[in-house]
């Protein structure tokens, strides 16, 4: 007599279940003429990014000055982006480049 109860259940409860189903296929998406469709770019590159990659290729040759002029346009555009991670990445190399050419007074003052 319990497993009659228990069939019955099940039959009323499975399809309330079956509805909650998600469906993960492609949905349909109603076109909207009034929609203004905006893209944003994922990938910030900027002219600090050139003059940063640029620097370290000049450090590579051994162009130490040239580095160091670079190092330094890109800490300031950085700076002006927002971006601290990378302008705190431009100051080090900076001081690295000083310390390369014996201007210890400069590294430290970058530091500092």
């Amino acid at each position: 007599m319990n497993k009659i109860y228990l069939v019955l259940v099940f039959l009323f409860i499975a399809p309330s279940l079956k509805a909650q189903v998600l469906k993960s296929g492609p949905q349909e998406v109603v076109p909207n003429t009034n929609a203004i469709n905006v893209a944003v770019s994922l990938n910030e590159e900027t002219i600090a990014d050139d003059y940063f990659a640029e620097a370290d290729r000049s450090e590579k040759r051994g162009e130490l000055n040239d580095a160091l002029a670079l190092f330094g346009k890109a800490a300031f555009e950085y700076n002006n982006d927002k971006k601290y991670n990378r302008y705190a990445s431009s100051l080090l190399r900076m001081s690295n480049v000083h310390l390369l050419l014996t201007h210890y007074v400069e590294a430290e003052q970058i530091i500092l």
